[in-house]
């Protein structure tokens, strides 16, 4: 276990031009990151900027590519279970970059300590759908988290409720990730001239366009990423799934949260349709005002909600 730490630290490393190795002769160190370590930090790593741990068998890490979510294929017991299986999943269908050796390196330790996984899961499904690659993997297990939550029974073979609840809050955290990057990251209004001008050009001497929606070398997000981001987040919203799971598992602000993204999607939204989750909705979050308002669309007479 400690040596798939340790691999994974030098990896790292080697990422940031931290290392001493010969392979990083030709590379200057950043030193200026470096000095941003504590003494304590600097200490730990030390060491390791001059190792040489390699890989010996890679065959534990490979995830054969199916098209069912990790929740569908295993019989899945615990969290951890799931969150070791799903992280080197969603990892094979990273493009083949530097971003994807630094993931990569660390798929041993995730299987020793799924606290790391859980670590890296948001940064994972980040690059995924930046570079348009992952969505369709987070969709299945997401519709597969909505299925089992729907669906549950007593049947030994499917996840505990527990296991599903668990589940469910990680898929809010990277949501509330994806968020949160789309909300930092802005759209540049001149990378945008650029890249009409660009796409003009290349045009008119027939070349691809460059896809690429991160700088490998900067570590930053052009215009593509953050678009292909924010397109994704009004997609999880289409309909009203992500609301009544946050709803099933008592977080209730969450789901009114989840439902106003959901109704701003849809100008022309028709809320008596949905006058009866939000009646409990607004029942759970003691907010009575609003509760009396649905009522008043729905044309009812108040009663006493159960």
């Amino acid at each position: 276990q400690q040596d798939t730490i340790s691999y994974a630290i030098q990896e790292c490393l080697k990422f940031y031009n931290l290392n001493l190795s010969d392979d990083n002769e030709k590379v200057k160190i950043n030193q200026e990151l470096w000095l941003k370590l504590n003494q304590e930090q600097q200490d730990l790593f030390k060491p390791l900027r001059t190792s040489k741990y390699v890989l010996t068998d890679e065959t534990n890490l490979k995830i054969n590519k199916s098209q069912d979510a990790i929740l569908k294929q295993l019989t899945i017991k615990t969290y951890e279970q799931w969150l070791t299986q799903y992280v080197p999943y969603l990892i094979q269908y990273l493009p083949n970059n530097n971003y994807y050796h630094l993931f990569h390196s660390c798929l041993f330790a995730v299987r020793f300590n799924s606290s790391i996984g859980s670590f890296l899961l948001p940064y994972i499904i980040l690059h995924l759908i930046g570079e348009n690659l992952g969505q369709d993997v987070l969709d299945k297990e997401i519709k597969a988290l909505i299925y089992y939550t729907n669906q549950y029974d007593s049947n030994e073979t499917n996840p505990s409720s527990d296991v599903l609840h668990q589940i469910a809050q990680i898929i809010f955290t990277l949501i509330d990730f994806l968020l949160l990057f789309s909300s930092l990251n802005t759209i540049d209004p001149n990378e945008q001239a650029k890249q009409l001008n660009q796409r003009k050009r290349q045009q008119q001497q027939q070349q691809p366009l460059n896809q690429d929606p991160v700088n490998i070398q900067e570590g930053t997000w052009n215009n593509l990423g953050i678009t292909r981001i924010r397109d994704y987040i009004r997609l999880l919203h289409t309909d009203l799934s992500l609301a009544r799971i946050a709803f099933k598992y008592d977080h209730y602000t969450r789901a009114y949260r989840h439902f106003e993204m959901y109704s701003s999607t849809d100008q022309q939204i028709n809320v008596s349709i949905y006058s009866e989750f939000l009646l409990k909705l607004f029942h759970r979050l003691n907010d009575q005002d609003s509760a009396y308002g649905i009522i008043g669309i729905r044309d009812m007479t108040p009663k006493q909600l159960n």
